[in-house]
């Protein structure tokens, strides 16, 4: 039988140096038998109790310290996980990527969260929002494209794809608030021969287009009057109402048994 281990109260047997496996292993890496002093974390492992949540990175936290290290750090902020990492990597007062990413789904999207200006934050290759779909939706018709992926902080190729054909499947060529004949026609429901005929003798205002075979007419220069006449029902040109009578009588055509006898 080996001697018991030299530590007090440990009652295992000694492997080294009177010392059981444990503590051997503590001297050899520390130079002591004793414990590593306890340090408390300000954010990491589990939450305080009566927070009523297991985890100490809840959102309000994450929010606290994101605009910590925003106001910290003036600039451009890192919209990439990895990089992220890398910044938080031995500081223990901010929240992982991944505690981040399963709130917002992208850095992009956590930062204008908690309130960080647009301009220090780029979203690209980042998922459009329903606010942005939204924003893009309303202000097509009467904004331009580099305007309103200005507005969003987001390039014109993206705006343009995900009004085009791979996103709303909304038309976006030369969308500069301006309509075009069969445009204003499909609005008022009228055939764009009429819309055609109206520009053509200046009733409506409008300007070719500087690259296609189609006009361009500011919504704002369509008045009242010019709505009633778009609306106006088409033409009958029937000017005698139909035969309802005997039509053989009416236009003198005998009968073959008339001709007959």
């Amino acid at each position: 039988m080996r001697p018991p281990c030299s530590v007090a109260d440990c009652g295992k047997p000694n492997v080294a140096r009177a010392l059981c496996g444990m503590h051997y292993a503590r001297w050899r890496k520390r130079g002591t038998t004793e414990l590593p002093p306890v340090t408390q974390s300000p954010g990491w492992g589990a939450g305080r109790a009566g927070e009523g949540s297991r985890r100490y990175w809840t959102k309000a936290r994450i929010v606290s310290a994101l605009r910590r290290y925003a106001a910290e750090n003036p600039g451009p902020l890192t919209g990439n996980d990895h990089a992220w990492s890398a910044i938080k990597k031995g500081r223990l007062d901010l929240p992982t990527a991944g505690a981040v990413l399963a709130i917002w789904h992208s850095f992009a999207h956590a930062w204008l969260a908690v309130g960080v200006d647009r301009s220090r934050v780029s979203l690209l290759n980042s998922r459009w929002t329903k606010a942005e779909k939204a924003y893009l939706l309303e202000h097509a018709g009467t904004m331009t494209l580099e305007r309103i992926a200005r507005d969003l902080n987001r390039s014109y190729a993206s705006a343009k794809t995900m009004i085009g054909s791979k996103g709303m499947g909304i038309t976006a060529r030369a969308n500069n608030g301006y309509w075009s004949a069969a445009m204003l026609a499909r609005e008022y429901g009228c055939p764009v021969s009429r819309v055609v005929a109206l520009l053509e003798v200046g009733a409506i205002k409008g300007f070719p287009h500087l690259h296609r075979c189609s006009w361009q007419i500011d919504p704002a220069d369509v008045t009242p009057e010019l709505v009633a006449e778009l609306r106006r029902p088409r033409k009958n040109y029937k000017v005698s109402p139909p035969d309802l009578g005997d039509y053989r009588a009416r236009y003198g055509i005998r009968r073959l048994a008339a001709v007959a006898s």
